[in-house]
């Protein structure tokens, strides 16, 4: 099992004296750890845990993942910003201007029917911190199947495409289609998810200012 008991214990810190000590950040519910994320340029500027939380090797929805096209320019470091494996991408948050800013997947863990049954959180971020916030998020119990991103050197706008999740980890019914964020217009290209799989989250190229290319990573088969 993926968990953790008994007593923390603290590791010697690293690095110099200065700066501001925080409060230890810790996985809830006896989790174990999966990863980091943060912001970073010359220095580190902020950094936090991704956790995995009593995830069985049998329950809905483990899986394998693949990635779309990736729709943008080439310049800035690529990034890829996943959900946690018990969660759907059901939105995309960020701040957008003339160009798109900056991007977060907006998560949601979901049960075995596909319902909805935490919070919607925002795992990571890339890009900048211009522009006016902006959250395009799907109706409960949907998820994303895909995105369109209008784009030049960079994601001018984006419109988000919703469906339905059900039982089987698969997306049934109508899609609903999100108003676009701001920004100018574009080339326009679609990240689609295949085989009724849902997102599970967003990758593409980004700088320190804007974000330059964007795709999605989904969900496949299940392992």
């Amino acid at each position: 099992s993926q968990r953790t008991s008994g007593n923390a214990l603290a590791l010697a810190d690293l690095g110099s004296a200065a700066g501001l000590q925080r409060p230890y950040r810790r996985c809830g519910s006896d989790g174990v750890a999966r990863g980091l994320y943060g912001r970073a340029s010359a220095v580190l500027d902020k950094v936090g845990l991704l956790c995995r939380n009593e995830e069985k090797q049998d329950a809905f929805p483990f899986f394998t993942s693949t990635r779309t096209q990736v729709h943008g320019g080439t310049e800035g470091n690529a990034y890829a910003l996943s959900c946690n494996s018990d969660e759907v991408l059901v939105g995309i948050g960020g701040r957008s201007g003339a160009w798109t800013d900056r991007l977060s997947p907006l998560c949601v863990k979901v049960d075995e029917q596909g319902r909805w049954n935490s919070d919607v959180v925002a795992r990571g971020a890339a890009g900048g911190s211009g522009g006016s916030a902006f959250s395009s998020l799907c109706p409960s119990d949907q998820a994303v199947s895909a995105v369109t991103a209008e784009t030049g050197s960079y994601v001018n706008r984006m419109t988000v495409r919703c469906q339905p999740t059900a039982s089987t980890g698969k997306l049934v019914g109508s899609p609903t289609v999100l108003p676009a964020t701001s920004g100018m217009s574009g080339a326009a290209g679609t990240a689609a998810c295949p085989n009724g799989m849902p997102a599970h989250g967003l990758v593409g190229r980004a700088g320190p200012s804007f974000v330059n290319a964007l795709g999605l990573e989904c969900r496949g088969a299940a392992s």
